[in-house]
């Protein structure tokens, strides 16, 4: 648990009752029926069983309210940390071979919307005596697909995935849907009581963005005992490239992802190289991902590293003595590398104007100063390259699995 979640419910036990929760997983339709629907909801604490009387209304593509879907009509009886719980309709519950905890009328908008649950106040208040039509008075709210409203608190910026013919599953913690929720080609429901069911997609998700440099980058700084010299060099990956990336680390992939993609090449001469930590700054923001990862040397045949660096908000690079054995050194070339993001992250924010990347780079040292970053170039959308989402579910279908099993 976080520290500070846990300060606040230690300061606020009364709030300990639902509100430490988020929707966690959402399907509007499989094969055109949607009469399919389910949305299940984790608890991301202990205690927060006191379900009863929260709301899960549905908003159209504007943000405008349309409707109650349910009013949650008693609690859950398991309270455990973690522990999900699940409003279906009937048809989902035959269709997935699960009983939901409550049996919920088809109404979650297809195609695009905002759904929200939960309520305002310490304990759940009667339904009838506050604004349902104020994203602001929920627990969480998940905004997808085609929606245009405005943005609030609970979103974030929306999700460009919806939940037709496939699930969103979440499990991010960024604050916004873009980043947090994935597309799901099967989806898992699971009631409080632990008992999953299976959907099976019938819409492919979609496929992945591959980004690059618009242009080479050299670059030259300090390393420990000498320079670090050489280029980083654009690169269109190729399906293989895909799939020898075998090294995820902080269990942070999504199926599928955008990522940005290069190769390093060291100078003749150069200090080693452990570390490249790609900043992309989008034009209409300050950072998307900086993210301190490793050159891993996983093969064995070439000792050319590869290596797969997450998105993420580090302030710095980081260091540790696990990556001693894993460097680039002076004369060789790197295998393609890829800085990964949420499926439609990338996209969303070079359709707003243009992408531009630093990286920083270092020998293996305990002190980040000595740490340099090369000058800035733009990052560019490449053509279909073999990169789809079956390429990249063989990567990371593994850690899909560990997400619905842990």
């Amino acid at each position: 648990m976080p520290f500070i979640l846990l300060l606040l419910l230690l300061a606020d036990p009364a709030r300990a009752s639902f509100h430490f929760a988020r929707i966690n997983q959402v399907v509007t339709s499989i094969g055109g029926d949607a009469t399919i629907q389910f949305v299940e909801i984790v608890m991301i604490a202990g205690g927060q069983n006191l379900v009863e009387d929260t709301v899960l209304a549905a908003f159209d593509i504007d943000g405008q309210y349309i409707q109650d879907v349910l009013v949650v009509p008693s609690n859950v009886a398991d309270g455990t940390a973690f522990f999900p719980w699940l409003m279906g309709t009937s048809a989902m519950a035959t269709a997935a071979g699960v009983t939901p905890d409550f049996i919920m009328p088809p109404g979650l908008p297809t195609g695009g919307g905002m759904i929200c649950w939960g309520a305002p106040g310490a304990v759940a208040p009667d339904p009838s005596t506050w604004d349902h039509t104020n994203p602001e008075n929920y627990v969480d709210c998940l905004a997808y697909g085609s929606y245009s409203g405005p943005t609030n608190s609970k979103t974030g910026i929306p999700t460009a995935h919806d939940g037709d013919g496939h699930g969103m599953l979440g499990g991010g913690s960024s604050g916004d849907d873009l980043y947090d929720f994935v597309c799901e080609q099967d989806a898992f429901p699971q009631n409080n009581a632990l008992l999953s069911g299976v959907l099976q997609g019938t819409t492919p998700c979609p496929d992945s963005q591959p980004f690059t440099l618009s242009a080479p980058i050299s670059f030259s700084g300090p390393g420990d005992v000498g320079t670090i010299s050489g280029t980083i060099a654009p690169v269109v990956p190729s399906a293989a490239d895909i799939m020898n990336q075998s090294v995820c680390i902080f269990d942070i992939c999504s199926v599928p992802f955008d990522a940005l993609f290069f190769q390093v090449t060291l100078n003749p001469g150069s200090d080693d190289l452990y570390y490249v930590v790609p900043r992309i700054t989008p034009s209409a923001a300050t950072s998307l991902g900086r993210k301190a990862g490793h050159l891993d040397d996983a093969n064995t045949a070439t000792r050319a590293p590869m290596g797969t660096i997450f998105a993420g908000n580090s302030a710095g690079v980081t260091f540790d003595d696990f990556d001693m054995g894993s460097q680039l050194q002076a004369g060789e070339t790197s295998d393609v590398l890829l800085l990964t993001s949420s499926f439609g992250a990338l996209a969303y924010y070079a359709s707003l104007g243009p992408l531009t990347v630093d990286f920083q780079l270092s020998r293996f040292s305990q002190d980040p100063a000595d740490a340099f970053l090369t000058s800035s170039t733009t990052v560019v959308p490449e053509p279909s390259s073999g990169l789809t989402a079956a390429t990249a579910a063989g990567m990371v279908a593994f850690l899909a699995w560990r997400r619905r099993n842990r």
